[in-house]
């Protein structure tokens, strides 16, 4: 099994089970997408509200943060 940490795929490609186990497949992946979007933009999505309430979004957003970090690896350092 591949070393998903060394893996620069993009996080949609990674994140492929995840959307497949989701109950609504299609909702995971527009809510990651917005989430890497805004994250993208410079959004701070970690002061927004975050609930419960909403399993699949909060999934989806737990999923793009997770993948960013994980690219975020191969990034120099510019110090």
């Amino acid at each position: 099994m591949p070393d998903l940490y060394l893996n620069r795929q993009p996080v949609g490609e990674i994140a492929w089970m995840r959307v497949a186990s989701s109950g609504e497949p299609e909702r995971f992946r527009a809510c990651m997408a917005r989430t890497l979007t805004a994250l993208d933009q410079g959004e701070d999505i970690a002061t927004a509200a975050w609930t419960a309430a909403d399993p699949v979004r909060l999934a989806a957003e737990i999923e793009a943060m997770a993948g960013l970090r994980r690219l975020s690896i191969f990034q120099k350092d510019e110090k």
